[in-house]
């Protein structure tokens, strides 16, 4: 019987924890911003395609 109290307060010991980790992100950690910042980022910058040049032909034939 011991066994299961010690595992039922581990339980709640863990919870607790939990809970208090995802408060602590909640409040300092902007992860709408996170979303946001990345398409702005340099580091993805050279993943976006750029426009096509116009090319004029003054070429007579």
């Amino acid at each position: 019987m011991d066994i299961i109290l010690y595992l039922i307060q581990l339980i709640q010991q863990l919870y607790k924890q939990n809970c208090w980790l995802i408060l602590f992100i909640c409040k300092y950690i902007p992860l709408k911003q996170w979303a946001f910042d990345d398409s702005h980022s340099p580091k993805y910058q050279k993943f976006k395609i750029d426009e096509l040049p116009k090319i004029i032909s003054f070429k007579q034939e």
